[in-house]
């Protein structure tokens, strides 16, 4: 009987492990997130929410907003809103205003060649008839 012969198989060494670059890997990561940074446009929440306003009340009267009250102060008088006024029939006014509405405001207009005495009497006046909300402006 013939002896039979087994081949035997040529072990191959193992592949040797090469390192694999992971630059470029790390490089085209940093890409894409600057990619998607720049091109991220976030939802506007606040855009699309839903307000529910209650309604308006039905018993409520319309107010009308209170005509504005401009007060000129010059060197000779007062005028209110373009008409010349003495100092009672202002003081008068200016009660009247008060008892009207106490947050009415007054918007004072001083000259440039109107003595300050003027205006302090003037402020005085709107404080003695109750009124306290005032502006002071300018007229030049």
């Amino acid at each position: 009987m013939p002896i039979s012969r087994k081949k035997k198989k040529k072990k191959r060494p193992a592949p040797k492990m090469e390192d694999i670059p992971l630059t470029p890997m790390i490089d085209v990561v940093f890409q894409l997130l600057v990619y998607f940074v720049f091109t991220f446009e976030p939802i506007d929440l606040f855009a699309h929410l839903q307000v529910y306003r209650p309604a308006s009340d039905k018993n409520a009267t319309s107010e009308t907003q209170p005509e504005v009250v401009r007060i000129n102060v010059f060197p000779d008088g007062y005028t209110i809103n373009g008409r010349v006024v003495s100092n009672e029939t202002l003081l008068n006014i200016l009660f009247r205003m008060a008892d009207l509405d106490p947050n009415q405001t007054v918007i004072i207009q001083p000259t440039v060649n109107s003595p300050h005495a003027h205006l302090i009497e003037l402020l005085d006046m709107c404080t003695n008839a109750g009124l306290n909300k005032f502006s002071i402006i300018s007229a030049d």
